[in-house]
């Protein structure tokens, strides 16, 4: 497995599970139209694992 260590890498998907010595307050932020969005800030030794894939990346793999 992968692992993105440099800043500015990203993980896109449906579902992720991050642990994190200190996680910040929860802040919305606007999406599209009248959705929002919630942001945390994780700090301190985070790491985060995609446990769901975005469903259009499933769509497109054959091999899965």
């Amino acid at each position: 497995m992968a692992e993105y260590t440099q800043q500015g890498d990203a993980l896109r998907a449906n579902k992720v599970i991050a642990k994190a010595r200190q996680i910040g307050p929860r802040r919305l932020r606007e999406g599209s139209g009248k959705h929002r969005i919630q942001e945390v800030i994780l700090r301190d030794s985070v790491y985060c694992v995609i446990a769901e894939p975005l469903r259009a990346l499933q769509l497109k793999r054959p091999d899965r």
